[in-house]
């Protein structure tokens, strides 16, 4: 469950919303994935459960590079840390505590996104 509420913080992070087409909410990710709901909330249920930000790359990278418009991104093994130009520190984990690095990225993303959230 955690999970599914993080992929909805990044995705909100990052735009993704259902489009209104003739009264219905379609969203799509132009390749694998379309889906045509009666409601709002039953598309973006769709979206969170099937974006892929905590197992794919593909879909990680992304939402660093959009933290990188602003912030500075530092990935090194395990380690994540994401700061301003005047190098104060916004989040930081340390390596021990995850097993993978995109595990490390991923955490340290969704810790970002709700720190911006509060402060932006």
């Amino acid at each position: 469950m955690r999970t599914t509420e993080n992929n909805k913080l990044i995705a909100e992070f990052m735009g993704l919303k259902p489009k209104n087409i003739f009264d219905k909410f379609q969203w799509s990710d132009g390749i694998n994935f379309t889906t045509l709901c009666d409601t709002f909330e039953q598309s973006q249920n769709d979206i969170y459960n099937y974006v892929k930000y905590s197992t794919s790359w593909e879909w990680l990278i992304p939402v660093v590079e959009k933290i990188e418009e602003k912030y500075i991104v530092d990935i090194c093994g395990k380690a994540v840390s994401i700061h301003e130009n005047n190098g104060e520190m916004m989040v930081y984990l340390c390596a021990t505590n995850y097993s993978t690095k995109i595990e490390a990225v991923y955490k340290a993303c969704v810790e970002f996104i709700n720190w911006y959230n509060k402060n932006k």
